[in-house]
């Protein structure tokens, strides 16, 4: 009943608002309720440790503008997600701690599909820089076999759907990949002090609002 009436909602708004965006600013709020992080791997004195990660929420600001036939935007975007296991010669260790932190700078291009619908299909390409932070990674006797952090080139990928809701309000929806790639993160002097090249890959569910100035 509550899927029904909400495809009913949106029904009724797609008909009743007569859309066409103009050229101009625009300010969105993003936020993800469930950054589903990939596996990385670093290099310890025992062996290689693979890590997977919690589904954690994300946040993100962007200001764009809109040149009616694509939009340009910066884009900051916040992940943190938790540990869910480290895994060592096929065991996973018991206690794991630690976390991931990225904050990303981006510059996204996009295009508008069926600009004159209320609905409005979009694709996306993003280029920018990420700050990794894997911070506490170990168990909770040894919570520091990694603390390290890197920084460099970053891209992105996403589709997604708009719906006007007015002149001025828009709400948005999509599919995001992320890759803050080739970072070089290095064990603690404990465990071997082993440097790794890691890429860190998020894929992500954004939701968002957008006010058109």
């Amino acid at each position: 009943m509550f899927k029904k009436t909400v495809l009913m909602m949106i029904a009724i708004v797609v008909l009743a608002v007569p859309a066409s965006r103009a050229e101009g600013w625009y300010l969105g709020a993003l936020v993800n309720f469930n950054s589903m992080v990939d596996d990385i791997d670093f290099g310890t004195a025992l062996g290689t440790v693979t890590t997977s990660f919690d589904e954690d929420p994300s946040f993100g600001l962007a200001l764009g503008y809109d040149t009616s036939m694509i939009r340009f935007e910066g884009e900051i975007m916040m992940r943190e997600v938790g540990v869910e296991d480290h895994i060592l010669a096929g065991d996973a260790l018991p206690g794991p701690t630690g976390e991931a932190e990225v904050m990303s700078i981006m510059g996204n291009a996009i295009y508008d599909f069926n600009r004159e619908g209320a609905l409005q299909p979009y694709l996306g390409l993003g280029l920018g820089w990420a700050d990794v932070e894997l911070g506490g990674f170990g168990v909770e006797p040894i919570p520091d076999v990694l603390n390290d952090s890197d920084s460099g080139f970053a891209y992105q990928f996403f589709a997604g759907v708009g719906l006007e809701l007015s002149e001025n309000w828009s709400l948005f929806l999509d599919y995001r990949f992320f890759v803050a790639s080739d970072l070089s993160l290095t064990a603690s002097a404990d465990a071997g002090a082993v440097s790794s090249e890691v890429d860190f890959e998020s894929q992500d569910l954004v939701f968002g609002v957008r006010y058109s100035f």
